[in-house]
């Protein structure tokens, strides 16, 4: 069975300085992916990059097939109509509409016939109880844990087959970061694909499947989390010295 995702020969670059070289990359439906690395190793470049949002500049090749179809030449619209969906870091809130308005019925155009969950406002509600609470609210007015769900929130009633989030846990408490984490890891069990970009190591490992430890631009490790949070050079990178 072929992967939902795979990237293969991914190579981005600015003004001839490449900056991400990786050879191949997958996902499966119903699995939770984590890309971790320190600041600066190139996450964020590279998931905007496998969501079309970055095809002018930097330069990127790459081959990328999703669902069974080569995107690899697809700008970001036609991808997100496919069902690939990104939740970037800045989290893409309208603030000046309150929440509701934010979760209102899309109007976006999906490919006819495809396959996959479209979460009505009332289902993101029930995943995100605090967003019910301040339904009325702008979105100037919501706390960063708050724009991050309400992001997520509005990715999933697009009907995302993988959805990508970039660096969820970034300005969030503890708390915030672990409840968001624990949503995506129960919407990944309901079969949604989910890649997460996340500097937090500590957090990202407690939901993901496998991970994918990037360092200059370059994947320097990857396997299930439970191996590689095992391996000494994790540990003592990313997780305080301490394997789990």
């Amino acid at each position: 069975m072929k992967p939902l995702l795979q990237v293969e020969g991914i190579s981005i670059s600015y003004v001839g300085h490449e900056v991400i070289q990786i050879t191949h990359l997958t996902i499966d439906k119903g699995e939770i992916v984590g890309i971790v690395g320190a600041n600066g190793a190139g996450k964020s470049t590279l998931v905007n990059a496998i969501a079309g949002w970055s095809r002018s500049a930097p330069r990127v090749k790459a081959q990328i097939h999703f669902a069974g179809a080569d995107i690899s030449a697809l700008p970001a619209h036609e991808r997100a109509r496919r069902g690939l969906l990104l939740v970037p870091e800045s989290k893409l809130v309208y603030s000046t509409l309150s929440v509701r308005d934010n979760l209102a019925p899309p109007t976006f155009s999906v490919d006819a016939g495809r396959k996959a969950r479209f979460y009505t406002r009332d289902d993101v509600y029930r995943l995100f109880p605090r967003l019910k609470e301040r339904q009325s609210h702008l979105g100037s007015q919501l706390s960063g844990g708050e724009r991050q769900m309400l992001g997520i929130g509005r990715a999933l009633m697009l009907g995302p087959q993988l959805l990508i989030v970039d660096e969820p846990s970034i300005g969030l408490s503890p708390l915030l970061t672990q409840q968001v984490l624990q949503t995506m890891r129960a919407l990944a069990d309901d079969g949604l694909a989910i890649l997460v970009a996340e500097q937090n190591v500590r957090a990202a490992v407690q939901v993901v499947d496998r991970l994918i430890v990037l360092e200059r631009g370059a994947i320097v490790l990857e396997g299930p989390t439970a191996t590689l949070c095992s391996d000494p050079r994790v540990a003592q990178a990313y997780l305080g010295g301490h394997a789990q």
